[in-house]
């Protein structure tokens, strides 16, 4: 396994970890990879009684607004690919190490906010304002959808 696979695959399992403990939910899972039709690299986020999301992680020593907007179109192919209803782009932040997982940069879509926080969707809204990108961080996340969380 390459040197950055093996980085890559560390940051997923400290997510998860870290994402079944702060949720109590031992459900949450790393997925196997499905080729062109990945869908995400954590599953089993369910929110609100029905919201069902997953995670892209991604774990790179230099972060660039291409390789961002690269991730979140990815991010969005294996939203549709899953069939989830939110999705999240988990970055992982320098100098944040297992302990501190909750401040890793976490993007993700206006829908996807909405998902989480459980607001019902903006009827009239535009598909532009549904599909921009917003940043915060995973302890946000997580307080966003503790009310609902399974």
């Amino acid at each position: 396994m390459s040197r950055q696979r093996k980085k890559g695959t560390a940051f997923e399992t400290a997510l998860v970890r870290w994402l079944q403990e702060r949720l109590g939910d031992g459900r949450i899972e790393r997925r196997a990879l499905h080729g062109s039709r990945d869908m995400g690299d954590v599953y089993g986020l369910v929110c609100h009684g029905n919201a069902e999301g997953i995670v892209e992680a991604k774990a790179h020593a230099t972060v660039t607004p291409s390789l961002v907007a690269e991730w979140q179109r990815q991010t969005e192919g294996e939203q549709a690919n899953a069939g989830a209803d939110f999705a999240l782009l988990a970055i992982k932040t320098p100098g944040v190490g297992r302990k501190s997982l909750g401040r890793t940069r976490v993007r993700m879509t206006t829908a996807s906010l909405l998902a989480i926080s459980g607001v019902a969707w903006l009827h009239g809204a535009h598909d532009s304002a549904l599909s921009r990108w917003v940043e915060t961080d995973l302890e946000t996340v997580c307080s966003l959808m503790e009310g609902g969380c399974r």
